[in-house]
């Protein structure tokens, strides 16, 4: 095969891996804000199915809820920098095995 025929194949792999990178990245992203959201919106349904909750559920476990899923801004940029230094780590031990 020619040279510039193997360069084009290599550079399609990397854009492929670059892409499921940037996919395995956003679903991360998306997993982490459901999982801390999620418990405070269900106490929320469960207050506007049922208003008389309030006397049943302290008011520091809706603060609780709150604040856990407020915790998902300061995740995001964490997440980010993680996966990052991962994807930097992979890329050096190809880069010096080949």
């Amino acid at each position: 095969a020619p040279a510039g025929e193997f360069a084009l194949h290599r550079s399609l792999d990397n854009c492929s891996r670059v892409r499921l990178r940037a996919l395995r990245l956003a679903l991360l992203v998306l997993v982490t804000f459901i999982l801390c959201w999620t418990p405070y919106y269900l106490l929320g349904l469960w207050y506007w199915f049922s208003p008389t909750m309030l006397t049943e559920v302290p008011p520091s476990l809706s603060h609780i809820l709150f604040l856990f899923g407020l915790l998902n801004a300061p995740l995001d940029p964490l997440l980010y920098g993680a996966f990052t230094l991962g994807c930097q780590r992979r890329h050096e031990e190809v880069c010096t095995d080949s």
